[in-house]
């Protein structure tokens, strides 16, 4: 079970983040904050319905292992995608010009994402998704755990909250992609930032049913902090190294946010005697984030993607 589970998330991960890839190369640049908005949006229903129907497969008697009969149903639209999905202009004309290197090689070219001029974007962009991830993985993945041990929630209030996670999922990452569109990719990454961590502290600290459901789907529909790091990533690399900036940045060293997340919560909600206190202060690590952002990472709305592998 445990290594299906494995293969099954590190398939998820890498086609997730390959169309965030492939639809920011096929788009305009005056609406791929918005188009990426709803590709998130669209992502975060999905993630919402294994929670919905759970109650109702435990109650026919297909029990949880029929959410893994629901994920294989994708596999029908196979034929579909094979059809109709084609290689981005941007990448074809690239591969022209610059050919992929023998896969020997092909461990040198990551070495630019180090190199001078390019560093200090890559630095950047690790350090937003690695925030991104361990907020993910300590405030969203903690909620349920302290909703029972700490509110005294039981699953029938639980069951509740993919009512309002699909419209506040849809609504935070459509809204995602609109703010970057509109005002640019460094006020949408700091307004979620800093909304995210004013969510979660609502989240954790109100003691009315209410509010604490406010503060969820809040921290829910702020997750478009994944739509906006996806857009920034892919407009901050060239053609060539693009999809391995997203790997390097995303899959490896952000994705290692979400591991030490649990492990830096659970241990502080022991010392300090409440998940509460614990989550409460390790929101605070998104508006660190902030200024490293400026620091780091230029604007790049409505920048087209072949003019970066024109300028570099």
């Amino acid at each position: 079970f445990t290594a299906l589970q494995l293969g099954a998330r590190f398939f998820l991960v890498t086609q997730l983040a390959l169309a965030y890839v492939i639809l920011s190369e096929e788009l305009p640049p005056e609406v791929r904050g918005r188009a990426n908005g709803w590709l998130g949006g669209f992502a975060s229903v999905g993630a919402a319905v294994p929670y919905a129907l759970l109650s109702s497969f435990e109650d026919l008697g297909i029990g949880w292992r029929g959410l893994f009969g629901l994920g294989a149903i994708p596999l029908l639209l196979w034929p579909l995608y094979a059809r109709t999905i084609r290689e981005p202009a941007v990448f074809v004309a690239r591969q022209r010009e610059r050919p992929a290197p023998p896969l020997r090689q092909e461990v040198r070219e990551w070495l630019r994402l180090v190199a001078p001029g390019v560093r200090l974007r890559f630095a950047g962009v690790a350090a937003f998704w690695w925030t991104v991830n361990f907020w993910s993985g300590t405030a969203l993945a903690f909620f349920t755990l302290y909703a029972f041990q700490e509110r005294g929630w039981d699953a029938g209030q639980l069951t509740w909250l993919p009512l309002g996670m699909i419209p506040a999922g849809i609504t935070g990452y459509a809204i995602s992609g609109f703010v970057m569109d509109r005002f640019g990719r460094r006020v949408a990454a700091s307004a979620f930032l800093i909304a995210s961590t004013a969510a979660t502290w609502i989240a954790f600290g109100s003691t009315a049913t209410a509010g604490i459901m406010a503060g969820y789907f809040a921290m829910v529909g702020l997750g478009g902090l994944w739509t906006i790091a996806a857009t920034w990533t892919a407009e901050l690399f060239s053609t060539d190294l693009r999809a391995t900036a997203s790997a390097l940045t995303n899959n490896v060293i952000g994705r290692t946010g979400i591991v030490v997340g649990p492990v830096v919560a659970g241990t502080l909600a022991e010392s300090l005697g409440s998940i509460q206190l614990a989550i409460t202060w390790l929101a605070a690590v998104n508006l660190i984030c902030v200024p490293i952002v400026w620091w780091t990472l230029p604007e790049t709305r409505g920048i087209a993607l072949d003019k970066i592998d024109a300028e570099g």
